[in-house]
């Protein structure tokens, strides 16, 4: 058989990428930083280590030895009710979450990852969402163009939607959202709690919050009644590793119950031991010359003109927010920002219509940050509205024709996942908007 995805990845990694993307290791992490990964080898070591529950290795679906001492020893550490171990990533963790509520209706944000509009249609479940307010953001000197970013949650809006509807049992919001927004996760929960509403979180963005700002209260656990954390995106722990953190003890039963049918039946050891060691190392760490570090390249990266820097370029707007997430408002278009940054070896996370989206984790250098702020400021020099998408003729009629008519599918762009309109819901002039620039800036749209 051709080794079309050993090859493929071997190359991949034989090339000059930088990973400012997921996930958090940057294929950096522990004994293998600095060396050069073969992946046949990697992989025939990693069998060594790929075992099955058989005895004494103890059951991820029933835990009574190891396992279930490493969990007790998680709980211990994010000091919660209990937290577990997952290994279908955080979307098994929401789908576990929405289920375990065993609510009919719910609140979901519209900014929300698509699992949790799949979680909601396969459950059968009525959703009322609630769209987060729309930072805009002007980019360029010139100040002709802008670029819109969600942010939190309308606390009137909330409050009026809880008081109508006496028949909602959970709301799920998403925070950190893609973009690094934090929301008032305490004050949206004082507000559910008083109306008997749950509160799932969905964290997935913030894993390294309790320990890199342990002392902010920018993480959602002390406040909601479950969080789901996926520890690939910012910690070194293996891609489909995820958390699922149980604040509420009444939902604890509920939760052991539903995993085990959402999570795979065979879990691996191997990303057992991952998330294991990511926690471990995410205790011991001193985030100090990181975060130093990170300091310095905002400070640089403030001062470009036309890449503009999130959520710097807000003026006298307090807003809590994760500076390890590093955004760039763009003149031209996200798509054509991140060719060009690929073309100098730069990987991004994803782009939007106007911005585009980095991941910075521990495991990025002081030369890293370097190398990136000196190809942003050539960039920065040169950038302007080029011809390029939006002067090429698209075929845009059949976005157009969608004015009110019901969406067959759920509609998104991947990343970062989150539903411009969800299956069975009429389609709007502003759905149609956001559909003809995601279209128009060369991004590709699911669902249609």
């Amino acid at each position: 058989m051709e080794k079309y995805i050993v090859n493929g990845l071997q190359a991949y990694i034989d090339g000059q990428n930088f990973p400012w993307h997921m996930p958090g290791h940057k294929r950096k992490g522990f004994n293998f930083k600095g060396r050069h990964v073969n992946v046949r080898s990697v992989i025939s070591e990693v069998y060594g280590m790929d075992v099955t529950e058989v005895y004494g290795l103890d059951d991820l679906h029933m835990p009574e030895g190891m396992i279930d001492k490493s969990q007790k020893e998680l709980a211990g550490v994010y000091n919660t009710f209990a937290s577990y171990y997952l290994v279908n990533g955080a979307t098994c963790g929401i789908m576990t979450a929405i289920a375990a509520t065993h609510a009919k209706k719910l609140i979901v944000a519209k900014n929300c990852h698509k699992s949790v509009i799949n979680t909601v249609q396969l459950l059968g479940l009525e959703a009322v969402y609630i769209e987060p307010e729309r930072l805009e953001i002007v980019c360029g000197e010139d100040g002709g163009h802008k670029s819109e970013i969600y942010g939190s949650i309308d606390m009137g809006e909330l409050e009026a939607i809880c008081a109508k509807q006496d028949d909602i049992g959970a709301m799920v919001i998403t925070s950190p959202t893609y973009e690094g927004i934090i929301s008032d996760i305490y004050s949206i929960s004082k507000i559910l709690h008083r109306y008997g509403i749950l509160l799932i979180v969905d964290e997935a963005h913030g894993a390294h919050l309790p320990f890199m700002y342990k002392n902010d209260g920018l993480s959602a656990i002390p406040y909601a009644d479950l969080v789901v954390q996926s520890l690939h995106k910012t910690l070194p722990a293996m891609t489909q590793t995820a958390l699922l953190h149980v604040i509420n003890p009444l939902l604890d039963k509920a939760v052991q119950k539903y995993k085990s049918i959402f999570m795979s039946s065979s879990p691996s050891y191997v990303m057992l031991s991952s998330m294991e060691l990511a926690v471990d190392w995410a205790c011991s760490y001193d985030y100090g010359g990181y975060l130093d570090a990170l300091a310095d390249f905002r400070q640089r990266a403030a001062g470009l003109k036309n890449i503009v820097l999130f959520p710097e370029s807000l003026k006298n707007r307090d807003i809590a927010y994760d500076s390890t997430r590093i955004v760039f408002c763009t003149k031209e278009y996200g798509t054509i920002v991140e060719e060009k940054l690929r073309q100098h070896g730069i990987i991004c996370e994803m782009s939007g219509i106007h911005h585009i989206v980095l991941i910075s984790t521990p495991f990025d250098s002081v030369e890293d940050f370097d190398y990136l702020y000196e190809v942003l400021k050539d960039l920065d020099k040169d950038t302007q509205v080029t011809p390029g998408y939006s002067e090429i003729e698209w075929e845009t009629e059949k976005i157009k024709g969608l004015l009110g008519t019901f969406a067959e599918d759920d509609i998104y762009v991947y990343p970062p996942g989150s539903c411009i309109a969800v299956k069975g819901e009429v389609i709007e002039q502003e759905d149609v908007d956001i559909l003809l620039s995601y279209y128009e800036s060369g991004k590709i749209i699911r669902g249609l």
